[in-house]
């Protein structure tokens, strides 16, 4: 038996992201992965760690105190996810403890005192797939626009990829984007029979279920599925890691150390030897990028295409548009019109100057919402509008967003269902019929059989967006719309213009999307770098974070100056990334310890390693 263990204490403080030696008081049972109650501090209080390893002797043996207690009878963490931890916060320049607090539910005694490990016989047959995915394989998969039923071909490969490695003997990772994709994988998962092998992973549920689902993923060979935290889940014999549209923003966490769905996977993926698939109807640019280098391979299903129009014209909807909607909804067939931005006004101007009204915080637009509040789109700040530099205090629209639209429809075709479904609410299927939908990005309902239009309204203006991603992101967005359509329908892009009209014309994402990385990749831009953020609201702090950060790398990063004052942003190899971010955590540590700008438990600096966000 093991006279010492190391235990981690699953926390966000820095002087707790290390193990701690201590003392295994004889005849107590330990394995790795349990909870236990140990002494800390001085005087001594009790924390609740979690053990990483058994030694047989340690260096600290003289001052190595006793464990007070055992606190779980399963080990709530495996040695796959410690390593996991451990290599996420090399990469984000994070701390290991801060990870495994995010790892861990919170415990339900009732629970985990009526589990039991012994499961029931479930003879898993593997599904029929034209699909072939062997171990260790990574692969981009393209499903088709159009697919034969009612259910997206995502669903179906990912259903009959699982069912082929559960009936092996191994586990399955799936991870979505959004409710409304959880809740199409959780009607194909009952239709498979998969329901008695499959553990969600939601915030959403209960402690009790949530411990639950934690239990079986960490003690039971199934499918373990869910949003954004469940690629850090526990799955025992780890064989497949399926992923719905990687580059999708819910897949960004928001809180440090600032991970990413796609990037965590792949470490994942290096660390079990288990198959992984990214399945998107447009691609990320860091998937084109993975696939043009050789890492990931392309797998596009051919066939299942749609008819394709262009509007090259600014206005929503002209009148062929027009025309088709009004047509359509006459023959009582149904229409889906997305629209970019939610709310009354999605861009104002001042009546006097008409200079376009930005926030005065952060620079992005202003809107008006469905309260008729003003809002900003970056800060997300609301509330009354400061006079504008001209001392103006009305302001007009620009342009009218979703809410307005779908006002005006109801008034245009008064014999049409007209909804208006948005992110707010969770509509995720209408009836058929001479239905018109105006849908924000991502909101936009299934309908049986499909939409006989779909128009895509504001394709020109989204590519407008100030950021680099407007159009890797715009794509995604049009394509999941396109998708929607029935087997013979017609989708509408309004104000696209060029190679890009072109590339639409053929309803050719991945080229639209590759495009624009090869334009990256001469500007020396991400995906083909990575790019850092530093914040910081102390300008003397982050200036001498800047300083140590040039001095130690020179050349070897291209600062962005395009940004706010209190964030440091820089280009970097991806070779450099395990040195740059090593670095970037011990500088910060440093300074932050000497600071004297720094309040009391107040984290200094905001480091985000692959920031999406800031250019």
């Amino acid at each position: 038996m093991s006279e010492y263990v190391r235990v981690r204490i699953p926390s966000p403080l820095p002087q707790l992201d290390k193990e701690f030696d201590y003392l295994v008081p004889e005849g107590l049972p330990i394995s790795v992965g349990l909870s236990v109650r140990v002494p800390f501090g001085r005087p001594s209080t009790l924390k609740t760690g979690v053990i990483v390893e058994t030694l047989d002797e340690s260096d600290f043996a003289d001052s190595a105190l006793p464990i007070e207690s055992i606190e779980s009878k399963f080990p709530i963490i495996s040695p796959e996810q410690y390593e996991l931890a451990k290599q996420m916060a090399e990469r984000y320049a994070g701390s290991v403890s801060e990870i495994l607090s995010a790892m861990i539910p919170k415990k339900a005694v009732r629970v985990e005192n009526t589990f039991s490990t012994n499961t029931a016989n479930t003879t898993l047959k593997a599904m029929a797939s034209e699909l072939t995915i062997a171990k260790g394989d990574r692969v981009y998969l393209q499903p088709r626009i159009v697919g034969e039923n009612n259910n997206p071909e995502w669903v179906q490969h990912f259903i009959a990829l699982a069912s082929k490695v559960l009936s092996s003997g191994e586990s399955v990772l799936v991870i979505v984007p959004d409710y409304r994709d959880l809740a199409l994988l959780e009607q194909a998962i009952q239709e498979a029979g998969l329901s008695d092998v499959a553990y969600r992973h939601s915030s959403e549920d209960k402690n009790s279920v949530r411990f639950l689902s934690h239990l079986k993923s960490m003690n039971q060979i199934g499918l373990t599925y869910g949003l954004r935290s469940t690629v850090i889940a526990p799955a025992k014999n780890l064989g497949l890691i399926l992923i719905l549209d990687d580059g999708d923003e819910s897949f960004y966490e928001q809180s440090a150390p600032y991970w990413n769905v796609r990037d965590v996977a792949l470490l994942r993926q290096e660390l079990t030897g288990a198959a992984i698939v990214f399945s998107s109807l447009s691609p990320s640019s860091e998937v084109v990028r993975l696939v043009e280098i050789g890492y990931l391979k392309h797998r596009k299903l051919s066939g299942g295409s749609a008819i394709s129009r262009i509007s090259s014209g600014q206005n929503r909807l002209d009148d062929e548009t027009y025309a088709l909607v009004s047509k359509t909804l006459r023959e009582g067939h149904s229409v889906l019109v997305q629209i970019a931005n939610l709310g009354y006004a999605s861009a104002i101007a001042c009546r006097g100057c008409g200079e376009r009204r930005i926030c005065d915080q952060c620079g992005a637009g202003i809107w008006i919402d469905n309260r008729n509040e003003f809002r900003c789109r970056g800060c997300k700040r609301s509330g009354p509008l400061p006079n504008c530099k001209c001392g103006g205090s009305q302001v007009k629209t620009v342009r009218i967003g979703s809410s307005s639209i779908a006002e005006w429809m109801q008034k245009a075709f008064p014999d049409a269902q007209v909804i208006h479904s948005t992110g707010e609410e969770r509509l995720l299927e209408v009836e058929a019929g001479p239905t018109l939908v105006i849908a924000t990005p991502g909101a936009e309902p299934g309908i049986p059989n499909g939409y006989s239009v779909v128009v895509l309204a504001d394709a020109g203006s989204m590519l407008s967006f100030p950021t680099l991603r407007a159009l890797e992101q715009s794509a995604l967005r049009w394509a999941n719309a396109t998708s929607k359509l029935a087997k013979t329908g017609i989708v509408v892009f309004v104000g696209l213009v060029a190679e890009l009209a072109e590339q639409a014309k053929q309803l050719d994402f991945y080229s639209m999307v590759q495009s624009d990385y090869l334009e990256r990749k001469e500007l020396f831009l991400p995906p083909v770098t990575r790019l850092a953020s530093v914040t910081c609201s102390s300008a003397v702090d982050l200036q001498a974070l800047v300083t140590e950060v040039k001095n130690l790398f020179g050349s070897g990063i291209r600062e962005i100056n395009t940004i706010k004052h209190d964030v440091f942003a820089f280009c970097y190899e991806y070779s450099a990334g395990k040195q740059v971010a090593s670095e970037l955590k011990r500088i910060s540590s440093l300074i932050s310890a000497k600071s004297k700008s720094r309040k009391p438990g107040q984290r200094l600096f905001r480091i985000a390693m692959d920031d999406w966000q800031v250019i």
